[in-house]
């Protein structure tokens, strides 16, 4: 899809009522849900714990389009959901070690909206 064909997605979430913003490597749709793999010792887990709000955006390769999935990430403690993940994504858990942690992000608005002047942008609510 969209967002696995962009080189870099951006996730912004909040700290203190202030954005905080920064590039995201890897996101992959896990459990029908965006999954967003991080540390717990990472300032991203602690903003995404105490504001669940959160919106990535990404830009096309050619720079035709972007798009922003908004939702409402949760820390998955389900055992089983995250060993499947790990199990399809294991340079996490090598990366991350015993600090791993998984967020799925339930998603509220996801969008595509092209550069090109004139073209509509295709949005969805959940």
């Amino acid at each position: 899809g969209f967002l696995g064909s962009c080189k870099f997605l951006y996730l912004a979430t909040s700290e203190t009522n202030c954005p905080s913003v920064r590039p995201v490597g890897f996101t992959a749709f896990f459990d029908n849900k965006l999954a967003v793999a991080t540390s717990s010792k990472k300032g991203m887990s602690a903003q995404m714990k105490a504001n669940p709000e959160v919106e990535l955006s990404a830009t096309a390769a050619d720079v035709s389009a972007f798009a922003r999935y908004r939702g409402r990430a949760k820390l998955c403690t389900d055992a089983e959901v995250v060993a499947k993940f790990v199990a399809a994504f294991p340079h996490f858990k090598e990366m991350y070690g015993d600090t791993l942690e998984l967020f799925l992000v339930e998603p509220e608005q996801a969008g595509i909206f092209p550069m090109k002047k004139g073209e509509s942008p295709k949005t969805k609510n959940f």
